[in-house]
């Protein structure tokens, strides 16, 4: 029988974060954000979770994981459909884990100029009550059109999404020791993962010198509406196919500021962005949100990213 994640949440108590078929959250206003995030965050503390509870995400989450087989890794560019266009990044390129020619990759371009026209529109800066309630009108007819190519496309929408907290919190949904021991330094940790089987989660690894990377995770799960990207400028980065102990092929790249790791499952995509390169960390990375400098970011090696493919490709085994 499939089992998914929103049949056996709602009996733990577990409550769906706001605005679940949100698109790119890159491109959702600053001001419009703080709002959603302050309603987010008065709903953490109404529903305080328990240990233990997210073990009743593990079989759908898991059942989205099955890794039978693993395809053969493409290079960065093979992926790479656009550029960005916006300042300061403009000419940066967008890597993907959803081919072109896919219906996946089809409807979420179509979903995101969608987006981009609505929310072009909207009030900026400070917002009235007024302009809020128009903002949050915008998101819904967002929602609607992204269930509509849902249809068109012939794909699982995702209709509630659920936070993990911690890493261990990601490890008991999977029932697997995926991605490498959570580093406490790391700027964030937090992760989600919603009943079409997509899976993100952001925290940071140690390195084999001491220090520390910051890492976004994400998992595509085929058949689904979904995405994971990553933003590098490709002709920085070197990249090489890397076989893990365990017989998987994973695509990794290196690049002065960030690296990247990938891998093909039989059930979807794993994507992960390393905040962190030959020459040092990404900028953001380093700094906490009062600018301070972090200081224990630092340059990574090939070897520390062939540390964190090894933790990814034995997380993502064949028994899940």
């Amino acid at each position: 029988m499939e089992l998914k994640i929103s049949d056996l949440l709602p009996g733990a108590g577990i409550e769906a974060l706001p605005n679940p078929m949100g698109t790119d959250e890159r491109r959702v206003r600053e001001a419009v954000m703080a709002k959603l995030k302050e309603e987010k965050m008065r709903d953490t503390k109404r529903s305080p979770r328990r240990i233990g509870r997210t073990l009743l995400i593990a079989a759908a989450v898991a059942a989205a994981l099955t890794v039978a087989g693993i395809a053969a890794a493409h290079g960065f560019r093979e992926l790479s459909h656009e550029k960005e266009d916006a300042a300061p990044f403009a000419g940066r390129d967008v890597v993907s884990v959803l081919p072109a020619d896919s219906a996946q990759y089809k409807a979420y371009r179509e979903l995101n100029d969608f987006a981009e026209g609505v929310r072009a529109g909207l009030p900026t800066g400070g917002l009235t009550p007024e302009e809020f309630a128009e903002v949050r009108a915008a998101e819904a007819r967002i929602d609607a059109k992204y269930l509509e190519l849902a249809h068109e496309y012939g794909l699982e929408p995702a209709r509630e999404i659920y936070e993990t907290r911690s890493l261990a919190e990601l490890r008991s949904a999977l029932g697997s020791e995926v991605l490498p021991d959570d580093d406490g330094r790391a700027t964030v940790h937090y992760g989600r993962c919603d009943d079409a089987g997509n899976i993100e989660y952001r925290g940071g690894f140690t390195l084999a010198g001491g220090g520390v990377a910051d890492y976004v995770f994400n998992y595509a799960a085929k058949g689904a509406m979904s995405t994971a990207e990553a933003y590098v400028y490709l002709d920085e980065v070197d990249e090489w196919e890397y076989a893990a102990a365990n017989g998987r092929e994973l695509l990794l790249g290196i690049g002065p500021d960030k690296s990247l790791v990938y891998m093909e499952t039989e059930g979807g995509w794993a994507l992960v962005t390393i905040r962190a390169g030959a020459e040092g960390a990404d900028g953001e990375a380093v700094l906490s949100e009062s600018g301070e400098n972090r200081g224990s970011h630092t340059a990574l090696t090939r070897g520390d990213i062939e540390a964190f493919a090894e933790a990814l490709a034995a997380g993502l085994s064949p028994e899940h």
